[in-house]
């Protein structure tokens, strides 16, 4: 949203561990990555969104997992979230990709070991 210096997020995570503890509020605070350019599959960002934000909400409590059944995970939903770009960006815009393999590289070893 450039009348604001800002990106509006729509969408659902699923699958999201620590999403909500109690099925109606979502957590305090989540790193989200989210894609923020057209020309590159990699044009990737990385923002902070707060809990209580307008348009941030818990979609739905999973349960009845396989395996790590006592982390709480939800669906998240992010309907016209609004992100001021000086606040919520992390990084460069587009630039997280690098950083979002390498966290994806150090859940794989924690999960890994926990099996």
């Amino acid at each position: 949203d450039s009348d604001r210096d800002g990106f509006i997020l729509n969408g659902t995570k699923m699958w999201i561990t620590n999403g909500t503890l109690t099925g109606k509020e979502t957590g305090d605070l989540f790193l989200v990555y989210a894609r923020t350019g057209t020309e590159k599959r990699s044009d990737i960002t990385q923002f902070v969104v707060e809990g209580g934000m307008e348009g941030f909400n818990v979609g739905q409590k999973i349960t009845d997992k396989l395996g790590m059944r006592a982390s709480p995970t939800a669906e998240l939903v992010f309907e016209n979230v609004f992100l001021p770009a000086k606040t919520h960006v992390v990084g460069d815009v587009n630039g997280a990709t690098l950083c979002m393999m390498r966290n994806l590289e150090i859940e794989r070893v924690a999960l890994a070991a926990m099996a």
